[in-house]
């Protein structure tokens, strides 16, 4: 079974030197990279190829350890860096047994190029094979390009990572509320005085329901869309008489949730806008 590599790319407006500084400083490096927990270099930054240990948790008191080695190549005339690398690891938790990539840093007139591609190999056994194609690479893949966005974050606007990761969660988090509040009211309405149940609005709640699950599409015009439709029906419930006390209440706190999603979004990492494929375009923004 042919293995497709892990290939990631950003945009990101920084000077050079900053990029190469919190990508090779191990210490700054593993507080944005999902992929690593600890960095730990066995000698000076200077040696040439440098090697070090690194470990990931895995929740329940458990982690991943590994050891890898890597050179750096700086190419000034050309506005050009580069950095290679080899790891393994023979962790029995670890899926991976061995693998090589590298980080590459193109200069332009106002941004960095980054990019990185790597890939390894499995385990021995088609279990490991299988799961690593529909399990852990798309996993291990997402890592990378959500780590990519979240240094992008931390340079541009000075937001940690730890910060962005939390902030990213949350929205996931309204997504998947406002997905269950939509279809529960197309199929199973919790209220029946301020919500318009005709066959053609219960079609609409079901499509915003779903609409909030699929990964491609802009939330960002989905919070308006929806911002616009949660006041229009608060307005209509309280001047309606036949609105109980509590649906003005409910339809209230669902505008808020709506516009503070809204709010938190532009400090999110869009993993799916993320460049995948060589030679692409970047997708769309949130």
């Amino acid at each position: 079974m042919k293995r497709k590599p892990v290939y990631v790319e950003t945009e990101i407006h920084a000077p050079l030197e900053k990029v190469w500084e919190y990508t090779q400083n191990p210490k700054l490096h593993e507080q944005w990279d999902l992929r690593f927990s600890t960095i730990s270099l066995n000698g000076s930054r200077d040696e040439q190829p440098q090697s070090f240990l690194y470990e990931k948790q895995i929740g329940f008191g458990m982690s991943i350890t590994g050891t890898g080695a890597y050179r750096t190549k700086i190419m000034d005339d050309r506005d050009q860096r580069a950095s290679s690398l080899q790891f393994k690891s023979s962790h029995p938790l670890s899926f991976m047994k061995e693998g090589a990539g590298y980080w590459k840093y193109i200069k332009t007139n106002d941004h960095i190029v980054f990019q990185t591609q790597f890939d390894y190999e499995t385990k021995e056994g088609k279990g490991w094979k299988w799961a690593d194609r529909f399990l852990f690479r798309p996993m291990i893949g997402f890592m990378t390009a959500f780590s990519f966005g979240s240094l992008k974050a931390w340079l541009e606007k000075g937001i940690h990572p730890r910060l962005v990761l939390e902030r990213t969660l949350a929205h996931y988090g309204i997504c998947f509320l406002f997905s269950l509040v939509w279809i529960c009211q197309a199929v199973l309405p919790f209220s029946h005085s301020a919500f318009d149940h005709s066959p053609g609005f219960q079609l609409f709640y079901f499509l915003l329901g779903v609409s909030w699950l699929f990964p491609y599409l802009s939330k960002k015009y989905l919070f308006v869309l929806q911002s616009i439709f949660l006041f229009i029906m608060l307005v209509l419930g309280i001047m309606s008489p036949h609105a109980t006390l509590h649906e003005p209440l409910v339809l209230s706190a669902f505008l808020i949730l709506s516009i503070a999603g809204m709010i938190n979004l532009k400090d999110c990492v869009d993993v799916f806008s993320m460049k995948r494929k060589r030679g692409s375009r970047h997708g769309r923004s949130s």
